[in-house]
């Protein structure tokens, strides 16, 4: 996995991709939002986004530090959503990030 691997993935999410963004995961990877239980397994992963990525409330996710050394990456990020008044809340987080054979097995969320 690289940086620019998880570019390639952000940009499937923001384009309301779970099955090609899911991908990226093993097959029994994890992702751990913060403060809920973990998602394990690819295609449980990818079901956990889909109604999030289809019908749920206009996101955006702006990265401001990731790096890592091909097994260990780090995402510094913040995520915010569109209230129903227009206006945008959010707030920062960053994920710890472990791979497998190039693909990510773990991602583990903590919240501001």
């Amino acid at each position: 996995m690289t940086v620019a691997d998880f570019e390639k993935m952000f940009d499937l999410w923001r384009a309301g991709d779970e099955t090609g963004s899911a991908a990226f995961f093993t097959p029994d990877g994890i992702f751990h939002e913060a403060k809920k239980d973990p998602v394990v397994g690819r295609e449980t992963i990818a079901a956990h986004w889909k109604p999030f990525f289809h019908g749920g409330p206009e996101w955006r996710m702006t990265v401001h530090d990731l790096f890592g050394d091909g097994e260990r990456f780090a995402v510094a990020y913040t995520w915010e959503i569109k209230l129903k008044d227009g206006t945008w809340t959010g707030s920062p987080g960053c994920a710890i990030v472990h791979t497998r054979d190039g693909k990510i097995a773990e991602w583990r969320e903590y919240k501001g």
